[in-house]
């Protein structure tokens, strides 16, 4: 059986009990069989490459196999932000007859994906370094960090998460990650990416990221919303 988290109840710290923060999180991938989960994903690049990306989502868990869960991705709709032409047309009409077949482990890495390259982008509103996004295979306390490390196009993609907080909402447990990517050893590394998932599935609600595209020209920005429906 898969543990979701340690501790499934926050309870009002009183005597004996450990404070909020010092409590431990085995936060595991284990979303509900067959449950359609909607997404809204809005990409806005600006300065001399300005573009809007906007699309929508589906994503199923559909089987879960020794703790693998294959996971289907379908997209309801897609928007460039762009004049409409035939060749836009045919860029959305391909999007949107997509079905993504992706296995993720318990930990929410990616073990294995049968989307093309561009199609991969688009899942992720065009951040590879969504794809870095691992939950840590040991309990973590809030102000906890830890690092995954990806291939990315041939090249080692190695990214920081930490646990900044975890809040009940709307009824339900919500833990709050940042994750930035590592440029040195020794450098502290800048956590642009703010990720809210469910505390007792690991399923994403929220991802947003405000920055500098790496390959961007001088003076472009760039946002990044996933939100979950």
């Amino acid at each position: 059986t898969m543990i979701a988290l340690c501790a499934l109840v926050l309870l009002r710290s009183g005597p004996g009990r450990a404070p909020l923060q010092d409590k431990g999180y085995l936060i595991a991938y284990n979303p509900p069989l067959k449950k359609a989960f909607h997404y809204d994903i809005e990409t806005v690049v600006t300065g001399p490459s300005a573009a809007t990306l906007k699309l929508a989502k589906t994503v199923r868990a559909t089987q879960v196999d020794n703790g693998i869960f294959t996971v289907v991705t379908t997209f309801d709709s897609v928007s460039f932000g762009i004049p409409a032409n035939e060749q836009v047309a045919q860029a959305e009409r391909l999007i949107k007859s997509s079905v993504v077949t992706q296995t993720i482990n318990s930990q929410g890495g990616i073990v294995s994906s049968d989307a093309s390259r561009s199609v991969s982008q688009m899942l992720v509103g065009g951040l590879d370094a969504i794809n870095a996004i691992a939950f840590s295979p040991t309990p973590v306390k809030v102000g906890d960090t830890w690092r995954n490390s990806i291939d990315n196009n041939g090249s080692k993609l190695e990214v920081e998460l930490k646990l900044v907080g975890v809040r009940n909402d709307h009824g339900k447990q919500m833990a709050s990650l940042k994750m930035g990517t590592v440029t040195s050893s020794t450098a502290e590394p800048e956590l642009p990416l703010v990720i809210d998932v469910d505390l007792v599935t690991g399923v994403l609600q929220r991802l947003e990221l405000a920055g500098t595209p790496a390959s961007g020209a001088k003076g472009s920005s760039i946002h990044v919303l996933i939100r979950r429906r």
